[in-house]
């Protein structure tokens, strides 16, 4: 029977989905930024376009901030799976091995099986 655990996968995925909540916070500039172009555009004379591009943009940059946070979060526990998954692996490979026990065919360094 083989066995393996794909920590280089996990850990790849965590690298991306971190990545992407970088992004999002280079987005939540942006959207800012943008936002307060728009302000600057709109005036305050405008009292109903005003009140409701604020409540566009407060909501919007609310989420986005949200998002880019959320993404992070996965990605660092994505990170601490694959890290943590290799530890183990590690601890019962030298298990076997004390005990005299080959590891099982298929199991190779990085959980990658032939």
């Amino acid at each position: 029977m083989a066995y393996a655990i794909d920590t280089d996968g996990t850990r790849s995925v965590g690298t991306t989905v971190l990545t992407t909540g970088e992004a999002l916070r280079d987005c939540a500039t942006g959207l800012a930024h943008a936002g307060g172009q728009a302000r600057s555009a709109v005036g305050k004379g405008q009292p109903v376009l005003g009140p409701a591009l604020e409540a566009f943009l407060a909501a919007h940059q609310r989420e986005v901030g949200t998002l880019a946070l959320a993404f992070s979060a996965l990605g660092r526990n994505l990170d601490w799976v694959g890290i943590s998954t290799l530890d183990v692996e590690m601890t019962n490979a030298a298990s076997l091995g004390s005990r005299g026990l080959p590891v099982p065919a298929g199991a190779v360094s990085g959980g990658r099986a032939p």
